[in-house]
């Protein structure tokens, strides 16, 4: 457990209040224990319950609230939600952490050059110091409570760390030099740990909220002698233990004598009641609050830090010191539950399966039970006084009469084989209610494992449910969770942290996802033809999809393939222009050819217009010796006229006028 506080610990509040007194009770620590309370009550009489049936089935630790039925002796839990919470988590971590660097700058900083190179170093630094100081453990540990519970919870935590940096003096010599440096950790908080504002669905929103846990005595000690905390009594937890401890109650981890019930409130509170802590002097044994600070009801709320120790030492009272008063919690849903702040986990969706699969092994192991071991029936007249009926090798009774009149077994029957078949279908609605799909089931009982097909379609429906949980965890988690880190640096560490830089987490797909698309991308590169251009992009995709050691180096050769060489590059050029010239020298000779056929056209046009033109005079002289012939012909016919009336006229001269009778 990390007994560090958050964004506490590195605030100039620290030093102005070093030499403040404590109290053991005041108005500042009964508002705030008030609230407190009541938060927690509500939560446990609606959560509480659950959360421990929930924590038991995965650690597969058998609990009284359990059993289902009264005479039920075996203490079976099947595994079937551990594989289903494993499994989930396994995959989430794969999809956040299994492909190099799991944020990444922006693609609108990426394409400007003067912004680029420092963006990229600042987000090599964070990535360097989130490695440093354990952030992926509490990244899984996060996911592992979301899983389990329903709601996973970070708080973040600001810290000056001391440590020995190695360099060389004037002389060359390595030396020792005493450095403090600003460090931003995140610890995972379960949910039995963390209170919030009833009424408020999100952290922001709410009025407050706090983390109850157990810190070493001699840690708050030692920092109320450097000045961190008030002073003021402490004394153990002993009274306070139900509230923090946590599920397992009946095995603590730790002795309460050595630790105190601390609970750190990030949240809102009266101006006038901060106020007055603030300006306290050395006479703080009697703090009387001010007229105007008494109706907390209508004053100002200012956004604070309040740290107490079992519930009355006050430790530490101030004004957030973050930038923008962020509040130091990220909280996600596994699956969300719609207007609620608790949402619903792995364990919550297995609990009604997982149930009825427990009383089914139970059933069947308790029936075992009377068919493994003999039941006796007896003649209680018959038998010695005090005699020991408990079988073992060997052993001899001693009977009045015949042992076969005496004692006779009793058997009950024999299993019925349905009931493991029913079992296995229990487990088939755990995966089916979870989405964690696996082997579990035998291909005797369920026949989907059988077929390829079968197998797709689970794949498929599976990767669904779990892009979801993802996209939860992207933007209600690790999103905030890496905006947040980066502003506490830039704020306690501004030489390394220069300027604000927009990072994108690069949560991609988990293995079954990637098992997947590498079936898919398997199956299209059996039908591209090696020599086609595709065919390197997709063998480029299958090797990135790899989680082995050597994924990059294939990569970089497959890169380096996919480049020209320099040397065939330019003898490929001066192919092309070799072909270039062939094809402008028989583009030279078609144009000629072109030329020449043209030519020839036009001598081909001329000679028929030639001919065209001979035959058109032959025909006009046809014409003109025709007319010729037609004018003679009618020449010839009026001499032939002329003469014939000629000749006509003298054979019957004309007769006188003055005759005109006819003669008798």
């Amino acid at each position: 457990m990390d007994n560090s506080t958050s964004d506490i610990d590195v605030t100039a509040g620290a030093v102005q209040q070093a030499n403040m007194p404590g109290k053991n009770s005041g108005a500042l620590v009964g508002w705030v224990m008030d609230r407190v309370a009541r938060w927690r009550n509500a939560r446990d009489s609606s959560f509480r319950a659950d959360w421990e049936q929930f924590y038991y089935i995965w650690r597969g630790k058998y609990n009284k609230a359990l059993k289902q039925k009264q005479s039920e002796r075996s203490r079976l839990i099947a595994p079937a939600t551990q594989m289903a919470v494993d499994q989930t988590v396994a995959e989430m971590v794969e999809a956040i952490f299994g492909r190099g660097n799991w944020f990444d700058v922006t693609t609108d900083v990426l394409d400007k050059p003067d912004q680029k190179a420092v963006a990229v170093l600042i987000r090599d630094r964070l990535l360097d110091d989130m490695k440093n100081y354990g952030v992926k453990s509490s990244i899984i540990e996060t996911l592992t409570n979301g899983a389990v519970y329903g709601t996973g919870i970070a708080k973040r935590v600001v810290d000056e760390r001391e440590y020995e940096e190695i360099s060389q003096d004037p002389y060359g010599q390595p030396q020792s030099v005493p450095t403090t440096k600003t460090c931003v950790k995140w610890e995972s908080i379960p949910p039995h740990n963390f209170v919030i504002d009833t009424a408020a669905t999100n952290i922001e929103e709410a009025l407050g909220v706090a983390h109850e846990t157990i810190v070493p005595i001699h840690v708050i000690s030692e920092r109320q002698k450097s000045g961190e905390y008030f002073d003021g009594p402490i004394g153990a937890a002993s009274g306070y233990t139900s509230d923090v401890v946590g599920i397992d109650n009946d095995s603590l981890d730790f002795d309460p004598a050595d630790g105190a019930y601390f609970t750190e409130y990030h949240g809102k509170v009266p101006r006038s009641l901060l106020d007055a802590m603030e300006n306290l002097g050395s006479d703080f044994e009697d703090l009387e609050i001010p007229e105007e600070a008494k109706d907390v009801d209508t004053d100002e709320m200012v956004e604070a830090i309040i740290c107490i120790a079992n519930g009355s030492t006050l430790l530490k009272a101030n004004e957030n010191p973050i930038l923008g008063h962020d509040r130091g919690f990220v909280a996600y849903q596994h699956h969300k539950c719609p207007n609620r702040f608790w949402g619903i986990g792995v364990a919550e969706k297995a609990y009604n399966p997982q149930v009825a699969l427990d009383a089914e092994l139970r059933a069947r192991i308790d029936a075992l039970g009377l068919l493994t071991y003999p039941v006796m029936g007896a003649d209680a007249t018959r038998l010695p006084r005090n005699l020991n009926l408990q079988v073992t090798p060997g052993k001899v009774f001693m009977t009045n009469g015949r042992p076969s009149e005496v004692l006779e077994p009793i058997k009950f029957g024999n299993l019925d084989p349905a009931t493991f078949q029913q079992s296995g279908d229990f487990e088939r609605m755990v995966e089916g209610a979870t989405g964690a799909y696996g082997p579990a089931t035998p291909t005797s009982i369920n026949s989907r494992n059988e077929t390829s097909s079968g197998m797709s379609m689970l794949a498929g429906s599976a990767i669904k449910r779990a892009k979801l949980t993802m996209h939860n965890v992207d933007v209600d988690f690790l999103g905030p969770m890496v905006k947040k880190s980066l502003y506490a640096y830039m704020q306690f560490d501004s030489q390394r942290y220069p300027f604000k830089v927009d990072f994108v987490v690069n949560a991609t797909m988990s293995i079954m996802a990637r098992e997947f698309e590498q079936m898919q991308l398997t199956n299209l590169l059996a039908i591209i033809p090696p020599e086609a251009a595709p065919y390197q992009l997709v063998l480029k995709a299958i090797v990135e999809n790899m989680s082995g050691p050597s994924r990059d180096k294939i990569v970089a050769a497959l890169d380096a393939q996919m480049q020209p060489d320099p040397k065939k590059q330019q003898m490929q050029e001066m192919l092309q222009q070799l072909q270039m010239q062939q094809l402008l020298g028989e583009v030279k000779k078609l144009g000629a050819e072109v030329q020449k056929i043209a030519a020839e056209t036009q001598l081909a046009l001329a000679k028929a217009q030639e001919v065209g033109t001979t035959s058109q005079l032959a025909d006009e002289e046809l014409n003109i010796k025709a007319a010729d012939t037609v004018v003679r012909d009618k020449a010839a016919n009026a001499a032939l006229l002329s003469a014939h009336a000629s000749m006509h006229k003298a054979k019957n001269p004309p007769k006188p006028a003055n005759s005109s009778k006819k003669p008798k």
